[in-house]
């Protein structure tokens, strides 16, 4: 509740993390499939989900990474983006789009 406050009275952007239900993985041919957690995934507190403007469901796994919009009050719910992650390099990086991939977000 005061983190609510602080924001409101701020019009600060918080960003929260928290971690989603564990679910089975899939593996194979002993390579874990990336599956960023859906909204109903989110565990902890409902009030996040209440409170959220915005929630991404993040997956990562031998160095691909998913980034998912899980909700979106202004839209784009389901679309996904395709990372490179090597922290241990610092490469955090978005992979290459064309004009289809762009069409999907409102700029």
């Amino acid at each position: 509740m005061k983190i609510r406050r602080i924001a409101g009275q701020t019009k600060a952007v918080i960003h929260v993390i928290t971690q989603a239900d564990e679910t089975t993985e899939e593996v194979i041919d002993g390579v874990r499939e990336i599956k960023p957690p859906k909204r109903a995934e989110i565990k902890k507190t409902k009030a996040v989900l209440e409170d959220a403007v915005n929630t991404f469901g993040i997956d990562t796994s031998d160095g691909r990474g998913i980034i998912a919009i899980g909700k979106g009050r202004n839209g784009g719910e389901g679309a996904e983006v395709e990372v490179t992650y090597l922290p241990n390099f610092g490469i955090v990086k978005e992979l290459q789009m064309d004009e289809t991939s762009l069409s999907q977000f409102n700029f």
